[in-house]
């Protein structure tokens, strides 16, 4: 789930236990209208505002600032009608405290004052019945209880006010660390883009050097040199990758590919590779796949290569099937690229955590199995680009299938 997503449900869940005590409140509004015989008319009123307030909620009608300033309308409305009855003078204080602290979930300070005016409205209401038309409600009403529950309310007012203002500065630290980490972020993933880019020459010379001694004489310490200078090369790839990835600058780059001839340059190679520790490598191509596609070559296959990748690192016994369907679409097809393994497979939580960047499966794994752990973002980023999905399907100790779709035109047509 994302920020902004999750905090949309903090929101509806505040404004629910917000409305949830809004209601409470209009029925036992309404339950006392009726016994002491207030104004009937105002039933109608409090079962509409407060229907009209589940609408709003359950619809989202609107947006989140609106809603609450309409809730607290409502709830100012409630405690008013309540309040300016001379019968309740000794309940004010007890209503307009607990209005206030319902309110301190929107975590707005004007909504406070409106609260605090309100009862010094009431309160001047109350002493207009006692001073000029003789009321005086409870027969107990000394001037000492009357202060006293000036003082509660007031008492009630600050520490909320104190409340929201704690909530804000929390706010703004938050947002500021958010920031700094941003902006560290940025700082290291230009870092490593530079570390890449003055280290991607020299390592393709090395290989290439070391690939041209290979062939001349098999050599130990030349085909150890080899192979770190790929593995330098494969974490230098993966680096480009995933900054474009985070960057949202990755522009596809159509063009017309034969599916057959792009799987059969990954396989080749890990055909090897699985047969090195001793895992079974099968792979299963539809004889029906259209033979010309149109699509994003390249990162179609670097999503084949971290699959297969991934596939090698965590199985270390059983087999590993590469599988490629397609569906027809009115667009094309989609393509169907599966990866399935019989290695330690993953847990709910690990899947869901999947896309997070540099999340690793095993974080203990040895370090010979390479990698620098963002294959998985890698695919993700790269599928989701291509306006395609990925389905996980995993079960501990058992293995794991991956299957990724892509949606891809027919017959080699531009976009």
């Amino acid at each position: 789930m994302s920020e902004i997503q999750s905090d949309n449900e903090r929101q509806k869940s505040t404004h629910l236990v917000v409305l949830i005590i809004t209601s409470i409140a209009g029925i036992v509004l309404t339950m006392a209208t009726v016994y002491r015989q207030w104004e009937m008319w105002m039933i109608p009123i409090i079962l509409i505002a407060i229907v009209s307030l589940w609408f709003m909620h359950i619809t989202q009608y609107s947006n989140a600032d609106n809603r609450e300033l309409y809730f607290t309308a409502v709830l100012l409305m409630l405690s008013f009608f309540h309040g300016v009855h001379h019968t309740s003078f000794f309940d004010i204080s007890i209503v307009v405290s607990s209005l206030m602290i319902t309110i301190t979930h929107f975590g707005k300070r004007k909504y406070l004052n409106y609260a605090l005016i309100e009862f010094a409205i009431l309160i001047m209401a109350q002493v207009y019945y006692f001073v000029f038309k003789g009321f005086t409600g409870e027969a107990d009403q000394e001037p000492s209880r009357i202060v006293l529950h000036l003082l509660s309310v007031i008492l009630v007012y600050m520490i909320c006010m104190r409340i929201i203002s704690d909530r804000i500065l929390s706010e703004k630290a938050i947002r500021a660390n958010e920031e700094d980490i941003n902006l560290s972020a940025k700082e290291m993933e230009d870092v490593l883009v530079n570390i890449s880019n003055d280290f991607s020459e020299p390592i393709s010379t090395v290989r290439s050097l070391s690939e041209s001694l290979l062939r001349e004489s098999v050599d130990e310490r030349v085909t150890s040199i080899y192979d770190a200078a790929e593995k330098l090369e494969h974490g230098v790839s993966d680096i480009k990758s995933l900054t474009e990835i985070k960057e949202g600058s990755i522009k596809l780059c159509i063009e017309g590919y034969s599916p057959d001839d792009l799987v059969s340059e990954e396989t080749d190679k890990y055909g090897s590779l699985f047969e090195e520790k001793g895992i079974r490598f099968i792979t299963d191509i539809d004889e029906t796949v259209p033979r010309t596609l149109s699509g994003d070559k390249e990162r179609i296959k670097k999503v084949i290569k971290e699959l297969l990748d991934n596939a090698l690192k965590y199985t270390h016994m059983g087999r590993v099937t590469l599988s490629i369907r397609y569906i027809r679409r009115e667009y094309g097809i989609n393509l169907d690229i599966i990866v399935e393994d019989t290695g330690g497979g993953m847990t709910r939580e690990e899947i869901e955590r999947l896309n997070d960047g540099f999340y690793q499966i095993d974080r203990k794994r040895e370090v010979n199995d390479g990698g620098i752990g963002i294959g998985y973002a890698i695919i993700y980023g790269y599928v989701h680009a291509m306006e395609g999905f990925i389905k996980v399907e995993s079960v501990i100790d058992h293995g794991t299938k991956v299957r990724v779709s892509i949606p891809q035109l027919l017959g080699g047509e531009d976009l």
